[in-house]
């Protein structure tokens, strides 16, 4: 029996017997299995894909079979047999291209899903190891502790200090300490405090907990009451597209009605006039648009996890490029998160002045200091270095100036320690010398305790008295007052201590009541910080040209957020001026210019988690796009209200993952910066796209409808329009959405969040360039049927083909016009230069096979015709170029 509810009135011996499980070593994986089978996967949303056979009847359900199945009756009750079947033939077509896209859409959520899990700490077989919180079931025993969210519903067994959030579920904003005891009698949830739930966050402390519920079945489940298949996430991209079409369908139904009045009006066939009509509201209306968008921004993030970016919510990629203002930690994301070596001072050299380094006594000493006097170990291949952060820079320090470090230890065999302790405050190490009975003695620790042991100071000239410490220990207060680390190195001789080398346990300078050396000779200070990444500059110079100010926002030392911010050329100036998180949570009270000016500042210092949360609200109200970085357990609210939540992968807590949009898994800045990157690159391939297809279905509606009132001969006939909306359509537009980065994509401000998906000025575009195309079709075909002398259906014949050529030449005039003609994001994308081939092969195969040449009224054409084609087909490409160059069109 699974308990359910009634779990925290149970003992915890009650409760193993029940769930059949072991509160210490969990289950097994075979029996974890058999759960797994019998509960179901651990979701709330369960998402159950649509079948492959559900899908594709859907397509002949669609709008546009149910138009082209009208066309084939009225073909067949004409008797026009042969035409009737080709068009059913382009039913078939247009279900499988439907089928197909769907299908790539469907296949790229399901790997987004799969990216996006969290993970939980599970006992499986006696033996501790992370899983995907899916795979979680009754029985399983957890370990939880600070930052992480809860996968389940579980009954704490054993527990160190635990406190869980609870506001999720109960609105407590206080969080709740937990307990083993069992609790007597019935209690509301908020008052089961041996019990953990799902969605909720450990903020401090560690447990083991027994599962209880898992999915629909826990606390949160009966509260979301989710229905068995979730619902699709409409981006507001989707919802845009979803009203162009339905503006476009309108366009379609009226320019059908033209042609049908037109064509009825100067006594044409019916079947030609309605069947004309159909083709032409088929071709005005790019029904796979929103598919199309979906599969643009599901593969779009499918290429941001191949860089270590996850990215969680559709919505998210399409908002990447609209972020103007980005508020990164400092900490391991423009920072590497480790310590380096930033500067040593020895008596009569510091950073600021010209000595060279090298000829001073004290530089060599130091080094061997920091090598012998240290514990830690460097790694060379993939494993980490494995010691004190301190020591290792030493070590990084050392090695890189040319120190072999195991020779140094051949030479000085250590013979023992005295290791750091909180009283002294330093280290020791005694090491034997070749030739020598006097043992090395080398010291290092906080200046005050080492200058202690020292009598003696190494200056440029040798080694000199020590005078009084005042002016090293002002120097020291000046270094940490810009926030870095200060350690003092010294060395000395001695009198070899009884015992072997090598061993430390009967060494004097090992026991603790010994006294620590008073005759060191001082060698000066060194001083550590944490070096920015190499890379960030470079990104943040990116992110000025894109118009994105960024803010650093860090709990670390305000005179550390400046140095950073000058380094990586966050800032320009010296005496930058770092505001605290308290200015933040004064600045309701401030005027006007005062809070002004704290919105328009770049380095902000110790700022609590309600600081960040409060700053991007005011950004907000300011009209900027926010996009917020996090790790902690409290960052997880200011994640959710910023505009793109972003996580760090590494150090983040799951609860910061879960509440953010985005987790960059390497926890690295540029990532950020690429993934805007990506974000505008994915919103112009739509765009392209989307103008792409409008300017080639409205120059084939413009041209049969001109001619039609024109009384001209017929320039496209009803399959031909269907033929060339498979062609355009399909192919050179899909290859479109696969473009490649302009390099421009980020030297421009970022999108506005009310920008329409086709702009005023962009509308203007497409009208221009269907113009120009239906002059160059309408040109060819007056020129034949006037010039040429030749009859209606070669005159068909010219206007199809040079429409195909024209159309998909048309893919050239993509790029804005700073990106070029040449070399361009559509010259270089490899996927048009295979879909062009692809189209002109599908038009010659059209010709090769009798059937589809009979269906579609084809003939030979002359040499000179083709002359024709071939002008009319380029001209368009000619005549568009010039116009970007007048600046008449984007």
């Amino acid at each position: 029996m699974i308990p359910g509810q009634g779990a925290y009135l149970c003992s915890i011996a009650e409760l193993e017997r029940q769930l059949a499980a072991d509160a210490k070593t969990g289950l097994s994986s075979e029996e974890a299995a058999v759960r797994l089978q019998r509960f179901g996967p651990n979701a709330l949303q369960h998402y159950k894909s649509e079948s492959w056979a559900h899908m594709l009847l859907r397509q002949f359900l669609s709008p546009l079979a149910g138009v082209l199945v009208v066309a084939v009756a009225l073909s067949l009750f004409f008797g026009e047999w042969l035409e009737g079947i080709a068009i059913g033939v382009v039913i078939l077509l247009n279900v499988f291209i439907g089928f197909f896209m769907e299908r790539q859409a469907q296949r790229s959520m399901e790997a987004l899903r799969r990216l996006a899990q969290t993970h939980a700490n599970v006992w499986r077989d006696g033996t501790m190891i992370k899983l995907t919180a899916d795979q979680i079931v009754p029985g399983d025993l957890l370990f939880v502790e600070a930052g992480d969210l809860v996968a389940a519903d579980a009954r704490v067994v054993a527990k160190e200090e635990l406190q869980v959030s609870e506001a999720l579920l109960t609105g407590e904003s206080l969080p709740v300490t937990k307990h083993t005891e069992t609790i007597e009698k019935e209690a509301v949830l908020a008052e089961r405090t041996n019990m953990v739930f799902r969605g909720t966050t450990v903020v401090h402390g560690n447990a083991r907990v027994l599962v209880v519920t898992t999915g629909a079945a826990t606390e949160l489940g009966e509260i979301v009451r989710l229905t068995a298949t979730a619902d699709k996430e409409v981006t507001p991209l989707e919802k845009k597209l979803q009203l162009l079409s339905k503006k476009l369908i309108l366009l379609a139904f009226l320019a059908a009605v033209v042609v049908l009045v037109a064509g009825l009006v100067q006594g044409k066939s019916l079947l030609l006039v309605v069947e004309t009509a159909i083709a032409l509201a088929i071709a005005a209306i790019p029904e796979g648009l929103p598919v199309v968008a979906t599969i643009a921004l599901a593969g779009g993030m499918l290429r941001l996890s191949k860089h270590q970016v996850i990215v969680k919510r559709l919505s998210a990629v399409e908002t990447l490029g609209e972020v103007d203002v980005i508020l990164t930690d400092k900490t391991g994301t423009l920072t590497e998160n480790k310590l380096a070596v930033s500067q040593w001072i020895a008596e009569g050299f510091s950073k600021q002045q010209d000595i060279d380094r090298d000829t001073h006594p004290a530089y060599p000493w130091l080094m061997k200091v920091a090598t012998l006097c240290n514990n830690a170990q460097l790694a060379h291949i993939d494993s980490q270095h494995a010691g004190d952060p301190l020591e290792i820079a030493l070590l990084e320090w050392s090695e890189k100036n040319g120190v072999n470090r195991a020779q140094l230890h051949l030479d000085y065999p250590r013979i023992s320690e005295k290791p750091f302790e909180s009283e002294t405050r330093l280290m020791l190490t005694q090491h034997g010398q070749s030739g020598k009975d006097s043992v090395l003695i080398c010291a290092k620790g906080a200046p005050e305790a080492v200058l202690a042991c020292c009598n003696r100071v190494m200056t440029p000239d040798g080694v000199a008295d020590l005078f009084p410490t005042h002016d090293w220990l002002a120097k020291t207060h000046a270094i940490s007052a810009e926030g870095l680390r200060v350690l003092a190195l010294a060395y000395g001789e001695g009198e070899r201590e009884r015992g072997r080398e090598g061993e430390n346990v009967d060494s004097a300078i090992r026991n603790p009541k010994s006294e620590i050396p008073n005759e060191l000779i001082f060698l000066g200070l060194i001083a550590f910080y944490d070096p920015p990444r190499p890379d960030v500059k470079e990104a943040l110079a990116t992110c000025k040209k894109a118009g994105i100010r960024v803010v650093m926002v860090t709990g670390d030392h305000p005179a550390i957020a400046g140095q950073v911010a000058q380094i990586t050329g966050l800032v320009h100036r010296s005496d930058v001026e770092v505001m605290q998180g308290k200015n933040i949570s004064e600045a309701a009270s401030m005027s006007k210019s005062a809070r002004n000016k704290l919105l328009k500042s770049s380095v902000f210092a110790r700022v609590s988690p309600a600081d960040k949360l409060e700053l991007a609200d005011m950004l907000q109200s300011a009209g900027k796009v926010v996009g917020m970085t996090g790790d902690g357990v409290n960052d997880a609210p200011a994640l959710k209200k910023a505009d793109i939540g972003i996580a760090m992968g590494k150090r983040g807590s799951e609860a910061a993952k879960e509440a953010a949009d985005l987790v960059l898994q390497d926890d690295s800045f540029p990532a950020i910066v690429m993934a805007i990157k990506q974000g505008r690159v994915i919103y112009d391939n739509i765009r392209q796209f989307v103008i792409y297809l409008l300017s080639c279905n409205l120059s084939e509606l413009l041209v049969v409808t001109i001619a039609a009132f024109a009384n001209l001969a017929t320039p496209l006939l009803p399959l031909q329009i269907l033929f060339l909306n498979m062609i355009t359509d399909v192919f050179p537009a899909l290859a479109l959405g696969l473009n490649p980065a302009s390099k421009h994509v980020m030297r421009r401000p970022p999108r506005s969040q009310r920008e329409a998906v086709i702009t005023p000025a962009q509308w203007k575009t497409i009208g221009v360039y269907a113009a120009v195309m239906t002059l160059s079709a309408l040109g060819a075909l007056l020129w034949g049927t006037h010039y040429m002398g030749i009859d209606a259906a070669s005159a068909n014949n010219i206007t199809f083909y040079a429409l195909i050529l024209a159309q998909l030449l048309h893919v050239f005039n993509m790029p804005v016009l700073e990106d070029g003609f040449w070399r361009n994001s559509v010259t270089r994308n490899r996927y048009i230069w295979m879909a062009l081939p692809l189209c002109i092969f599908l038009t010659a195969l059209a010709y090769a096979i009798p059937v589809t040449r009979s269906v579609l009224q084809l003939n030979p054409l002359h040499w000179d015709e083709w002359i024709v084609v071939g002008i009319a087909g380029v001209a368009p490409v000619l005549v568009i170029q010039v116009l970007k160059r007048l600046k008449w069109i984007q």
